[in-house]
């Protein structure tokens, strides 16, 4: 589920990058030492590397499902390369250790009429918050 939240919605979603030669790219010349961007959300959305990427499907991540046979690139919510998240390892364990804590402890409900508005700014997040009811568990 962390996986595939983080292919829908990479918290680095944008990424600046300078070129190393020049290249060409839809009919436009890119010079060498030229800024340009990745950005992660398009890839992690591209319909022809990802089956149904605008689905929220976790199975994805499963041994052996669709992000194993994936090309390199394809997923990379903390960027890639030399340039990876120094704080990866340590985002990933922090989201684990309080999933488990608060979805053991509570449970959560969006309500059935809140549409999920992105907001893109430095990192991605919810525009104007998430609503959420929050009961105890069990």
């Amino acid at each position: 589920c962390i996986d595939e939240t983080l292919r829908r919605y990479p918290p680095a979603w944008i990424g600046p990058r300078r070129s190393l030669v020049d290249f060409e790219f839809a009919g436009q010349t890119v010079p060498k030492d030229a800024f340009v961007n990745y950005t992660s959300w398009v890839t992690h959305h591209l319909p022809d590397v990802w089956d149904e990427p605008f689905a929220f499907r976790p199975e994805r991540f499963a041994e052996g499902g669709e992000a194993s046979r994936q090309p390199k690139g394809a997923y990379v919510p903390f960027g890639g390369g030399s340039r990876t998240c120094i704080g990866m390892r340590f985002g990933q364990q922090e989201i684990r250790l309080m999933a488990k804590r608060i979805l053991r402890d509570y449970r959560l409900e969006v309500p059935a009429d809140h549409e999920l508005v992105v907001r893109q700014m430095p990192t991605i997040g919810p525009k104007g918050g998430m609503p959420m009811r929050i009961a105890a568990a069990g």
